[in-house]
């Protein structure tokens, strides 16, 4: 569960700096 939540958290990151 925690591992999940900060791949998926880092993930959404990756996305919000390559969808800028």
């Amino acid at each position: 569960g925690n591992s999940k939540s900060f791949f998926v958290r880092q993930t959404i990151k990756i996305n919000s700096k390559t969808l800028k």
